[in-house]
């Protein structure tokens, strides 16, 4: 037995790995406003038919970077005004 919907997720920022030469580099990303970021994001309550385990999970989803940031990676969650993610 499951259920799973769409959720919005608010966060302060989120990070991204930046390849470089030799190693991986973090950066975290936030609105130059430090207004929380709402991401798009999927959840979902399951029964492990094996072990009978019950389990949560959720997943960000997301899409191409944008222009700022695809220097730094090819995709990001995807990002929406609050306000909007309410309607």
């Amino acid at each position: 037995s499951s259920s799973a919907a769409s959720d919005v997720y608010k966060r302060q920022g989120f990070y991204e790995w930046q390849n470089l030469t030799d190693r991986k580099q973090p950066l975290f990303i936030f609105r130059a406003d430090k207004k929380p970021i709402t991401f798009a994001g999927l959840w979902e309550h399951w029964v492990d038919k094996e072990t009978g385990e019950v389990i949560d999970s959720c997943t960000i989803i997301t899409t191409k970077a944008s222009r700022l940031l695809e220097k730094i990676h090819d995709r990001m969650p995807v990002i929406f005004e609050y306000e909007k993610a309410k309607e």
